[in-house]
């Protein structure tokens, strides 16, 4: 049996037309990777203006609760080692921060998160309290689209003769901090820093009320 030749360019036309849905598909498979990985650089920027920022905060405490100060106070910063060492850290707090916030969490994903321990007692006293506050930055979504999300939440742990409790975790701020890769710019960058600053604030505020 024959082909004609209007089948024949049929065929090569429907070809045509699949090869360019194919190279499309790998375009935007290419475009996704780069976003993910951008948004991840825009992050570690990000992560390293928290760090800063909460050592600086660190020094200037330090410094007020020195020479006879009623109270005893002693300061700490911790943070995730690398992107993968996050994925267990604080999840029950993120969970619910993402819940007031209305938004879906994926900690399945790479997580990064700092952490500033300020511990006091009365002069005199054993009992303790440890007031840490967390930032974390991790993904937004079921599926990793290159959404990121900062959240910032402090909690009390308070240690006697009695045992230990933890509070609830309290939310810094009335609304995280997303950010997409294309915020490169330094405007972005001067936000960013402009709601940590606001959310360190808030959560010092909530310190401060329970000396």
């Amino acid at each position: 049996m024959k082909i004609s030749a209007s089948l024949l360019d049929k065929t090569k036309s429907i070809n045509t037309a699949l090869a360019a849905i194919g190279q499309k598909l790998q375009t935007i498979r290419e475009q996704k990777t780069k976003g993910q990985r951008g948004v991840w650089e825009i992050a570690e920027k990000f992560e390293k203006a928290i760090g800063r920022m909460i050592e600086e905060l660190s020094v200037k405490l330090s410094s007020l609760f020195k020479d006879n100060s009623p109270i005893r106070l002693q300061t700490s910063h911790d943070a995730s080692s690398d992107h993968n060492s996050g994925y267990d850290w604080f999840r029950g707090q993120l969970i619910k921060g993402a819940q007031k916030y209305d938004y879906y969490a994926n900690l399945r994903e790479d997580h990064l998160w700092q952490r500033m321990k300020i511990q006091s007692a009365q002069s005199g006293q054993e009992e303790k309290t440890v007031f840490s506050i967390i930032v974390s930055i991790h993904p937004v979504g079921r599926e990793f689209t290159g959404i990121l999300a900062v959240t910032a939440f402090s909690e009390y742990r308070e240690s006697s003769d009695e045992g230990t409790t933890v509070s609830e975790p309290y939310f810094s701020n009335d609304q995280p901090f997303i950010f997409t890769y294309k915020d490169t710019d330094q405007e972005t960058q001067e936000k960013f820093e402009t709601w940590l600053n606001e959310t360190l604030a808030i959560a010092l505020t909530e310190w401060q009320a329970q000396l």
